[in-house]
């Protein structure tokens, strides 16, 4: 690296403020790379005389290790810190910044591995290969392929929740749910390695425990802001039945996007997600007439 280069700005922002010694760009991958795990392109910019790796973390980190003169540095820089010049990101520990990088790798070789392989085919070797790491190490991170499931699961429900939440409130009409289910699609596209492997496991008898919560957390995503789904959301018994139908409209609008993602069934897909377009309509208005 010519030492006299200072960095460019990224995307026309202006460049942030500069440090006495290094400056550190990251971004988030919105993508999971295949088996074997391989480090996407070096996408940043270093100080002069530093040598730059730049990984990635799911959804909420980015990540950049730096080595100056022999000496890694950790900067965690956001989406939002990328585009506002004045954000600054401290520093954290190297070890802190290892155990992040690594566990980010674990999880995302295990999603591809479980995918490839079948959940309860795969072993942890495959996953410690496929990250670059040893079986040992998982076990610094993950008590076993049921916690590495869990934090799967856990970072999916999280973003599904999200999704889910933006259906417009308190009434939405059949425009609004149609733009709604869209987003549905587009949320499934981006994250489509993980979403078929757990809703693979998921809709199976005998599914693992950690996947027991996820219909409950989307129920609560769509209670947030549409009151009809609110009697869904009441634990036990109180919503039993609610509870039992707004499910299958989940199960139905998960296999429609699905659908709607595959190449070979895009088009089938298209008539599929109108009919759950008329099943949430449907469930809306019959909510409504009962409640005067």
């Amino acid at each position: 690296m010519n030492s006299t280069a200072k960095p460019a700005a990224l995307n026309g922002q202006e460049q942030l403020r500069e440090r006495p010694i290094l400056h550190a760009f990251a971004f988030e991958a919105l993508f999971h790379p295949p088996i074997p795990i391989k480090r996407p392109p070096v996408i940043g910019i270093g100080a002069p005389n530093c040598r730059t790796r730049t990984t990635y973390a799911r959804k909420s980190q980015s990540a950049t290790l730096q080595t100056l003169y022999g000496h890694c540095v950790h900067f965690s820089i956001t989406v939002s810190e990328m585009t506002n010049p004045s954000a600054t990101a401290e520093p954290v520990s190297l070890r802190k910044a290892q155990r992040r990088f690594t566990r980010s790798l674990i999880l995302d070789a295990a999603r591809e591995v479980f995918s490839a392989r079948g959940f309860r085919a795969a072993t942890l070797e495959e996953v410690a290969a496929a990250a670059g790491t040893r079986r040992s190490t998982i076990y610094t991170h993950f008590s076993d392929k049921d916690d590495i499931l869990a934090a799967i699961a856990d970072e999916w429900n999280e973003a599904a929740r999200d999704v889910v939440a933006k259906l417009p409130g308190p009434c939405p009409d059949r425009a609004q749910i149609d733009a709604w289910l869209l987003d549905v699609v587009e949320f499934i596209e981006r994250e489509r390695t993980p979403s078929i492997l757990l809703s693979q496991l998921g809709n199976a008898v005998g599914a693992p425990k950690a996947l027991s919560g996820t219909g409950e957390v989307l129920i609560e995503g769509l209670a947030a802001s549409v009151p009809a789904f609110e009697d869904a959301a009441l634990p036990g018994e109180a919503g039993g039945v609610a509870r039992a139908h707004v499910m299958i409209l989940l199960r139905e609008m998960g296999f429609a996007a699905m659908h709607c993602t595959d190449p070979a069934n895009r088009d089938f897909g298209r008539h599929l997600l109108v009919a759950v377009g008329d099943l949430f309509e449907r469930f809306l208005k019959d909510h409504a007439a009962r409640n005067g």
